[in-house]
């Protein structure tokens, strides 16, 4: 376990915009906080805690993959007693994966906030992702060439579901202002924060992404900010694109069967981007097919009266 000076060359964020930003949300009356200790959730923790409104409790994920992990966990709950807010500590079980660890952990991390949320009736999890994690996931689906969904990064609100019970909300109300910020308000409020070694490992391509985007805005050739514009302006026109796509459906008569498939009473109503969101609605996955595969599939069902998508 480590601490670090924030960076406090900018203003911190102060109470009231987050306050802002968290209405706008629509954010509930009784909220979870994932805090796991490290600069970002802590300025979320400080900045929720702070305004008084809401009913706050934090969790922190131990997955067990280093050493100092439980009193990691234990840190946050002793900054979390000193503000007053209720911790609860969550750990990952099991085997650990040899392969994918990254991924793993985050798609534990979700499942395990989930379940406790939905037990413990939470409306809402807040997590502390950032303009400046929006530009590189934005600068990392580019490189992947990835379409306007993937483009459009992160949504400041979403849902993900919980066993059989109702989604969970997952909101990000920093999402619209950058990481130094934030420093600047843990400075403000004199909280230290936890430092994850992986944040600094070359080997993550998050972390080589960071270095490259520092290095290009100093030569201004691009920034985060510049970045995160456009992933807001791409979330638009995605949101555009999702009710067109739910309006083809109704003109195609589409119908969920509660079997597991879909009926069409008018398919050829159906283009590729509606086709890639319906196969993966029946088919589940972490992601639809990309829509030039769901364009030849189309195509060939319509040829020879069968695909495979």
């Amino acid at each position: 376990m480590s601490a670090d000076e924030p960076n406090s060359s900018a203003a911190p964020l102060a109470v009231e915009e987050f306050i802002s930003a968290l209405d706008a949300l629509e954010a509930p009356g009784r909220i979870l906080v994932a805090v796991s200790g490290g600069p970002d959730s802590m300025a979320l923790l400080r900045l929720t805690a702070a305004h008084g409104r809401r009913e706050v409790a934090a969790a922190t994920i131990d997955h067990g993959l280093r050493p100092e992990s439980a009193e990691e966990a234990a840190q946050v709950a002793r900054w979390a007693a000193a503000i007053g807010v209720a911790h609860v500590t969550l750990p990952w079980p099991g085997a650990k994966p040899a392969t994918g660890v990254q991924e793993q952990a985050r798609l534990a991390r979700y499942r395990l906030l989930c379940e406790y949320a939905s037990s413990a009736d939470f409306g809402a999890v807040l997590i502390a992702h950032h303009a400046d994690d929006q530009a590189e996931t934005l600068f990392m689906r580019l490189a992947r060439g990835s379409g306007l969904n993937g483009l459009a990064a992160m949504n400041a609100s979403l849902e993900i579901a919980a066993g059989a019970g109702p989604p969970v909300r997952f909101l990000r109300p920093l999402l619209g202002f950058p990481r130094r910020r934030l420093h600047a308000s843990l400075e403000a409020f004199g909280q230290t924060f936890l430092r994850d070694p992986s944040n600094e490992n070359p080997d993550f391509e998050r972390v080589r992404v960071r270095g490259l985007l520092a290095a290009l805005s100093a030569q201004e050739l691009l920034t985060g900010e510049a970045l995160a514009r456009s992933a807001v302006r791409l979330s638009r026109a995605a949101a555009r694109l999702d009710r067109e796509e739910r309006q083809s459906f109704a003109l195609a008569g589409g119908a969920f069967h509660q079997s597991g498939w879909v009926r069409l009473s008018e398919p050829g109503r159906v283009d590729a981007s509606l086709l890639r969101r319906l196969v993966h609605a029946v088919g589940g996955g972490d992601f639809p097919a990309p829509e030039e595969d769901a364009g030849r599939a189309l195509a060939a069902a319509r040829n020879t009266g069968a695909a495979t998508l």
